[in-house]
């Protein structure tokens, strides 16, 4: 479905230029993946530049997929890249795709958090895939204790449809137990989005 998107146009904002990524990407890219805050970004967090390099190439690679989108989003005035969002097309029952409901995901280097950034982006993303005649529906999997990404999706005006208690594990405690986590679904529907 985002064979419609591949070939895209770059995003801008006032401050913010939301692009493909390239391969000059990874020392920025190292900069927010070395040290990651919330569990179910762990898997993603490299320890030295040969890892970043490695995940930028992933990056590169999905976003060759038809159904995946991974863009860089990088500050106008000096193109240094301070995070990521991506859009994924759901299935419905593992075997179906859903052709118009996709879920999102973010990441951001926490230097350059709370300066309004992640609403950003994020805003002008949701507008860009909603103009897109085949996008209806847009959701976004959040653990509870998020707070910052909760806000930020309540900002946008995504409505919190459900709650899934002790829904999966990224990590385990001391005794090498797994520590369940309470994942939200948030969402917003593109008649919702352009109200």
């Amino acid at each position: 479905m985002f064979k419609e998107l591949r070939y895209m146009n770059i995003i801008e904002t006032d401050r913010l230029i939301i692009r493909e990524f390239n391969k000059k990407d990874y020392l920025d890219l190292y900069k927010y993946i070395n040290h990651i805050d919330v569990n179910c970004f762990k898997c993603l967090e490299v320890n030295n530049i040969k890892e970043a390099k490695k995940e930028l190439k992933k990056r590169i690679k999905l976003n060759k997929n038809k159904d995946d989108i991974y863009l860089a989003i990088c500050l106008k005035d000096s193109n240094t890249l301070i995070g990521e969002v991506s859009a994924h097309l759901e299935t419905i029952d593992f075997t179906q795709k859903n052709k118009d409901t996709y879920s999102i995901s973010y990441l951001f280097n926490k230097d350059h958090m709370h300066k309004g950034y992640a609403y950003e982006s994020i805003y002008a993303f949701l507008s860009y895939l909603f103009k897109k005649d085949f996008v209806h529906r847009v959701f976004a999997y959040v653990e509870d204790y998020n707070v910052l990404s909760i806000n930020l999706l309540k900002r946008l005006n995504f409505r919190k449809e459900g709650e899934f208690k002790e829904f999966i594990s990224f990590t385990n405690d001391q005794n090498n137990n797994p520590i369940y986590e309470n994942t939200c679904v948030y969402a917003i529907l593109k008649k919702e989005f352009f109200k």
